[in-house]
């Protein structure tokens, strides 16, 4: 069995890299020096072949070995923070778990046919629960007419749950796709703005499948208002049987990190993505 490295020994590794890039970009500058020289010498020739090599090596050793460094930061954060308490993970920098059909299925917006794109990925279980997030991207009309679109940019989680919810409702923030496309959007799922419930903001509509239809509980909304007032992003939700879906728009997983200095080991364990276990806890109010 593979022992797990502590948090310390990931600090230390990383920070070997980033000293092995910066050798690398210090032979890169000793490169362009010589470059430079022969320039002045007149060796045209010499020049050239030096500054093919500088570019080259640029490219394909100093660039290369930069991004598989980030690369590397940003899961060993997701690892150590997002995920810790998760089993049976996975990191995917192309997400493939979900697809631009299970998008439009889930019902949390609308978008141009085909041009879903999905970036970093997870995967994990916990407890009972499955667990999938991916960054994504969507082309959204901006008017009812005419063929402008924005890049609509955000989150998506996936939760399958344990057992049904015996719910079919959409939670809609307002923010998250232009107002005018509401009504339409619904009534293709079938579906009809709610009368909302006492202590649900006029931020946030509730949409069923008729007046009488189950409604989460009021512990939910109050929980899920809080958690609107806490992420900058703006918040869809979907909860139909047994899948609890939230598209967080403007909010990803990865955090920034830089090759000028190494990681330390406070940047390597905050959470970048704390809206996930914030979605968690809405779970325990649709299960109990």
């Amino acid at each position: 069995m593979a022992v797990r490295k502590t948090q310390d020994q990931y600090v230390q590794e990383l920070a070997q890299e980033n000293k092995r890039i910066h050798y690398m970009a210090y032979a890169l500058i000793v490169l362009l020096i010589a470059v430079i020289v022969v320039s002045v010498l007149k060796q045209f020739m010499l020049t050239s072949i030096l500054l093919v090599v500088a570019i080259l090596y640029q490219i394909f050793v100093v660039r290369k070995q930069q991004r598989a460094y980030l690369k590397k930061c940003e899961n060993t954060n997701l690892e150590l923070s997002t995920l810790k308490d998760f089993s049976d993970t996975e990191i995917e920098e192309k997400g493939t778990q979900l697809s631009e059909q299970d998008l439009e299925a889930a019902g949390l917006l609308p978008f141009v046919p085909k041009t879903a794109s999905f970036f970093k990925s997870i995967h994990g279980t916990k407890g009972k629960l499955e667990i999938r997030s991916t960054d994504c991207s969507v082309a959204q009309h901006q008017h009812e007419k005419g063929v402008a679109a924005d890049i609509n940019t955000g989150n998506w989680i996936r939760i399958r749950l344990p057992k049904s919810t015996g719910l079919n409702v959409r939670i809609l923030e307002d923010g998250v796709f232009p107002v005018e496309f509401q009504t339409d959007f619904y009534k293709k799922q079938q579906l009809d703005e709610a009368a909302r419930p006492e202590g649900v903001p006029s931020s946030m509509h509730l949409y069923t499948a008729d007046q009488d239809a189950k409604l989460p509980s009021s512990a939910f909304l109050q929980k899920l208002r809080a958690f609107s007032e806490y992420t900058p992003g703006k918040i869809s939700v979907s909860i139909e049987d047994d899948v609890l879906d939230v598209y967080i728009r403007n909010r990803f997983l990865s955090a920034g990190f830089s090759v000028r200095e190494a990681v330390t080991k406070q940047e390597l364990t905050r959470d970048p993505y704390p809206e996930l276990h914030h979605v968690l806890e809405l779970v325990s109010f649709l299960i109990r």
